[in-house]
């Protein structure tokens, strides 16, 4: 069967790999270490509350869930179930949250809707805040060790995992891939996935391909906060909180196309002062961030897509497939995003149209 070169090395990308190398050659390609660049920085929650759920969207974290639970269940991928908080700041926005809350129940997510005073119970000021929703089985993984499991079953699978090799040239021969160039030479390639997560549309530029792919900053500090909120807690104004063992993460979560900045994956630049700001202004939702220290802080970064699902499928280019822009759900549904664009290079079955590039056009 035909090689496949998978583009990029993180969840992602590992994930296309594994569901592929049970039946073909594969090798994934990194320009870094595997899951250095956008996955390490993430806070790979498993994240199947939405503000505005649907079935489709439901279906592909059941699908997801389907490779990740038996792992961990069986103990074999760490996973630190906490719940998620959704918190309002305005009327309107508890309102939607309470509408989204019946949605998700008729979905088989369980979902608690809160009222402004019962959030206090999660550590949060009720002052300023109408309302939420809490989803209790919701998650985080760490992000090497989520990483290392999805590379060791590549291997097992006899997938090869090039680290530290740019790709320099996507070889097109009359309409269709035939190679990926690299700084260390060429590899043949019948199929190529495109799964470089914010350096995406630079591999596709290489194949005069052109999605509306953009990029969003998600800076975030760690506090050594005592007695955080316990839950993934997620602000109406798109700050988030995340508890870990020895504080607490605190980050901005933009993930709609108009955000989008321009900013460069290589040099992401510096959390900045206005993020810096924001953190202390939520201090008075949140009694354990005041005074708490900053012990480190990162940028990551985002790629998202104008309707804030994925692009996964194959383009008009021949055999040249993609799986980009994950808009800050990448942890969540790689597992599916791997199946479906591998029963796809397999059977020829076309991705759902909700996920398929060709809605770009």
């Amino acid at each position: 069967m035909n090689p496949v070169v998978v583009v990029g090395g993180g969840v992602v990308g590992l994930a296309v790999a594994e569901a592929l190398a049970a039946d073909r050659e594969v090798t994934v390609v990194e320009r870094a270490e595997t899951g250095e660049g956008t996955t390490a920085a993430s806070m790979a929650v498993f994240h199947r509350q939405n503000p505005s759920p649907t079935a489709f969207d439901a279906g592909l974290c059941r699908m997801a869930w389907e490779r990740y639970g038996p792992a961990v269940e069986a103990g074999d991928l760490p996973y630190e179930r906490i719940g998620s908080l959704h918190l309002a700041e305005t009327g309107a926005f508890a309102r939607r949250l309470s509408d989204a809350a019946v949605t998700l129940t008729d979905l088989g997510i369980e979902t608690e809707v809160l009222d402004a005073g019962s959030v206090a119970e999660f550590g949060i000021a009720t002052r300023g805040i109408e309302g939420g929703i809490y989803t209790p089985d919701e998650g985080y993984f760490d992000p090497g060790e989520l990483v290392s499991w999805f590379a060791a079953r590549c291997r097992e699978r006899g997938c090869e995992i090039r680290t530290g090799t740019e790709v320099t040239d996507v070889r097109v021969e009359e309409g269709a891939v035939a190679a990926v160039e690299t700084e260390t030479g060429p590899i043949d390639a019948g199929v190529v996935v495109n799964a470089a997560g914010p350096w995406a549309d630079r591999i596709d530029t290489m194949v005069g391909l052109s999605l509306p792919l953009a990029r969003t900053r998600g800076p975030i500090l760690d506090l050594r906060a005592r007695d955080p909120p316990r839950p993934f807690t997620l602000f109406e104004r798109g700050s988030y909180l995340r508890s870990h063992g020895r504080g607490l993460y605190v980050g901005r979560y933009a993930t709609g196309f108009e955000q989008r900045e321009t900013v460069d994956p290589d040099d992401p630049g510096s959390v900045g002062d206005p993020f810096r700001a924001n953190v202390d202004d939520l201090s008075r939702f949140v009694p354990a961030l005041d005074g708490a220290p900053v012990v480190d802080e990162w940028v990551g970064v985002r790629t998202v897509t104008p309707d804030g699902r994925p692009f996964v499928g194959e383009t008009d280019v021949g055999s040249y497939y993609v799986a980009t822009g994950m808009s800050g759900l990448g942890v969540t549904i790689a597992p599916a995003v791997g199946r479906l664009l591998a029963r796809s290079i397999e059977t020829g079955e076309p991705v759902p149209e909700e996920l398929s590039p060709a809605r770009a056009d």
